[in-house]
């Protein structure tokens, strides 16, 4: 049986990882990942009647929650 690596993801996000040049670098290509997703949603999701409302359940960083945000899609 293996075992789970709870530590995997952590560090990954650390801001002294990063240069401010890097860092915006880092944040613009993570937004720009999840346009898939947000095209989607605009597809299927947003109908006439559509109030908003999101739930989003470990999702990693938020980088969608931002980016519907950013849409104002809440």
């Amino acid at each position: 049986m293996k075992s789970v690596n709870l530590n995997a993801y952590e560090g990954v996000e650390s801001l002294s990882r990063f240069s401010d040049e890097n860092f915006k670098h880092y944040c613009t290509e993570k937004l720009t990942s999840v346009e898939k997703h947000i095209h989607f949603i605009k597809k299927h999701v947003i109908q006439p009647r559509y109030q908003g409302r999101v739930l989003e359940i470990g999702s990693g960083n938020g980088t969608l929650l931002f980016r519907l945000e950013q849409e104002v899609l809440l």
